[in-house]
């Protein structure tokens, strides 16, 4: 698979790590992601879609929800949100179902996507060089 071709795609990434506050600890589960870049030759930067159960730790600057309704052709189960904060690099064969193509089928939602990432990684920068 082409990697580059995976850019503005949503893919069902395996194993993906996340913190069960039930159990305590880290556990990994299949969760669909938005592939944003590659990061090398089998590499693949992404932003994680999730549900988001507790309304409260919903980020209004930076998680990008998308309705199902809305968006049919992305065969979305849940109202769910883009975490634009939650950056990840992931190994392409970590991916075993393509979902949907964000970029070409919404345009313009994927360019809300990638607007808000790029103004979170200027926050981030800025706070880091002790510029924000």
């Amino acid at each position: 698979m082409n990697s580059v071709n995976m850019i503005g795609k949503i893919y069902n990434a395996k194993n993906f790590p996340f913190f069960d506050k039930d159990k305590g600890k880290m556990s990994y589960g299949n969760r669909p992601v938005l592939v944003i870049g590659i990061a090398d030759t089998w590499d693949c930067n992404i932003l994680p879609l999730s549900r988001v159960n507790e309304k409260e730790n919903v980020n209004e600057d930076f998680d990008i929800k998308l309705n199902p309704a809305d968006f049919p052709k992305l065969k979305l189960k849940y109202e769910s949100y883009v975490r634009v904060h939650k950056q990840n690099v992931i190994h392409s064969g970590n991916f075993d179902l393509y979902v949907g193509d964000m970029a070409n089928d919404y345009p313009e939602k994927y360019h809300d996507i990638m607007t808000a990432l790029k103004d979170y990684n200027h926050k981030m920068i800025s706070a880091a060089m002790n510029l924000g």
